[in-house]
């Protein structure tokens, strides 16, 4: 059946024509295909996923959302993206030239492990394990406030009606009031809550998902989903809003998000 679909006639031509050898290398080359293998290769090898088929999952979604609401796929955007990863290669290139893995490194992966295996211990003893997880999910990646958000639960007949969420916890840093500037991203939320995959903004300032009039709120945030029973229940959001962030979250601190809420 695979095989009869891929022969399946293109609109206005032939059986033949979709088999034929240089149609197939037209696409190709039209859509520059071989640079979107070239970047998820790229990228994989530079952040060394535990979990490969998640990571280019992840990756893929933040293109897609980045590139917004109605935006076509363009042949230059995955060239875009290649420079743009070979960009993040030389920037961790030692001084003889050699890359290591970035963010997602061994160290860095343990650190994860041994803050999340600390975090666990303390959600035991908690009374409150909604203000628990919060602080713990803000603590874990080092960010400067972090969210609960819970599925709307108010019922519609739309069915295009886009996903909502209801804030339940914010918490900040000790030197930040939680409810000073804080920032509104529960669109981005609710993304998440209906699709269940993470969502990471790089940069928020370049990002369409993140609304222009919080520019100077957010530069850079993750949410990851909280599941019970296979379904979302929740979702944990961190969010960074210093100007120039040391380092933007990435696939490494959503996949620990999402750990922290399962």
């Amino acid at each position: 059946p695979q095989q009869q679909h891929m022969a399946e006639a293109p609109p206005g031509g032939s059986a033949d024509d979709a088999a034929d050898p240089e149609t197939a290398a037209s696409y190709l080359s039209r859509t520059n295909f071989k640079s979107i293998v070239e970047w998820l290769t790229a990228e994989a090898i530079l952040r060394r996923p535990v979990d490969p088929v998640a990571f280019v999952r992840d990756l893929v979604a933040g293109k897609l959302g980045a590139r917004g609401p109605g935006a076509e796929y363009a042949p230059d955007h995955a060239t875009r993206y290649v420079s743009e990863c070979y960009g993040d290669a030389a920037a961790a290139a030692d001084e003889h030239g050699r890359v290591y893995a970035t963010r997602e490194t061994a160290s860095r992966g343990a650190a994860h492990e041994t803050r999340l295996a600390e975090a666990a211990l303390r959600l035991v003893r908690c009374d409150d394990i909604e203000a628990c997880v919060v602080e713990e999910a803000r603590t874990l990646l080092g960010g400067e406030r972090a969210a609960l958000y819970r599925p709307a639960t108010t019922p519609t007949d739309d069915a295009n009606a886009a996903p909502s969420v209801r804030l339940v916890r914010r918490t900040a840093a000790a030197e930040l009031d939680a409810a000073d500037e804080a920032p509104d991203t529960r669109s981005i939320a609710a993304v998440v809550a209906a699709s269940g995959v993470v969502a990471t903004v790089g940069d928020a300032r370049r990002d369409a998902r993140v609304d222009p009039t919080l520019a100077g709120l957010v530069q850079t945030l993750v949410c990851a989903p909280i599941t019970s029973a296979g379904a979302v229940a929740g979702v944990l959001e961190v969010v960074n809003r210093a100007a120039e962030p040391a380092t933007p979250f990435d696939h490494a601190d959503g996949e620990a998000l999402r750990a922290l809420g399962a």
